[in-house]
């Protein structure tokens, strides 16, 4: 489970960071900022890149 991208990019004057898994049509997954992206969204992000 790697990303295929990942980075910061300015948006509306905030810092963002984000990571591209997979292809095919983008799903948006926001984070709450209490946790991590693998911790919370790994079962998530396994099952939608197969």
């Amino acid at each position: 489970m790697n990303p295929v991208e990942k980075g910061y990019q300015e948006v509306n004057g905030i810092k963002m960071y984000y990571e591209i898994y997979g292809s095919g049509k983008p799903l948006v997954l926001i984070h709450g900022g209490g946790g991590s992206i693998l911790f919370d969204y790994k079962e998530v992000i396994t099952r939608l890149e197969h």
